[in-house]
């Protein structure tokens, strides 16, 4: 059994709230993200330390991209993206807590582009349409292909981290971030799961929960104000 969150940017007294629910729920489960914990939210840095401290296992989202690589190779093109993407919140608390930056990029800097388990496939923005050679001649995932193209296209925006367009249908489950959904968002001919649904935009942070099957159980909590309310930004 496993539970995937959705994009938690920054919004760690939410994360605090719902990680609890969920355990109070399910007593023996396994964590997921599906990327971008930093920005937007207030506290980018307090999530990075949760995340570390519960051993929550996200993938690398756009965000945590752009964040790692301005402070590791600030001539990119990813790290001149983000002083234009929600940087400012997460510059002041690295400012203020520098000691914590070390840690922090270490632990983004090994964050995968996707997991592969055995029904489902988790990654930030999704496998998209037009990735078919990733696919084998019975319509099944090949991993080592999807790693490849992964890698290749780490900055690319139709890659994991970017991806806009419709997903592809494979053999498994897709469950995506990155783009925003007022509620979480199954598309059946896809086999799609969105669950980005806005957490430092006020609305809520939504987790998914697996058993054996297909189907999922649904919890969400609606954001705390201090996570995105100027009035509590410090």
């Amino acid at each position: 059994m496993f539970a995937v969150f959705g994009d938690i940017h920054g919004c760690v007294n939410t994360l605090r709230s719902l990680h609890t629910r969920v355990k109070e729920t399910y007593e023996d489960i396994e964590f997921y993200c599906t990327g971008d914990l930093v920005d937007r939210g207030n506290f980018s840095l307090e999530v990075l330390d949760f995340v570390m401290e519960e051993n929550i296992h996200p993938v690398l989202g756009n965000h945590d991209r752009m964040f790692f690589s301005y402070f590791t190779s600030p001539d990119s093109s990813p790290a001149n993206l983000w002083i234009y993407n929600s940087s400012s919140k997460t510059l002041y608390d690295y400012e203020h807590n520098p000691g914590r930056l070390v840690d922090h990029l270490e632990f983004v800097g090994s964050l995968p582009l996707f997991y592969d388990l055995p029904r489902h496939i988790i990654s930030h923005a999704g496998i998209g349409k037009n990735w078919l050679s990733i696919l084998d001649n019975n319509g099944n995932i090949d991993v080592r292909k999807l790693n490849q193209m992964a890698i290749e296209n780490i900055d690319n925006e139709n890659g994991l981290l970017w991806n806009r367009a419709e997903l592809l249908k494979t053999n498994k489950i897709q469950i995506v971030g990155h783009t925003p959904v007022p509620n979480f968002k199954y598309y059946k001919n896809q086999r799609a799961y969105y669950i980005d649904t806005g957490a430092a935009a006020g609305n809520k942070l939504t987790a998914l929960i697996f058993g054996d099957g297909d189907e999922a159980d649904i919890i969400f909590e609606r954001t705390d104000k201090r996570d995105f309310s100027s009035t509590f930004f410090r």
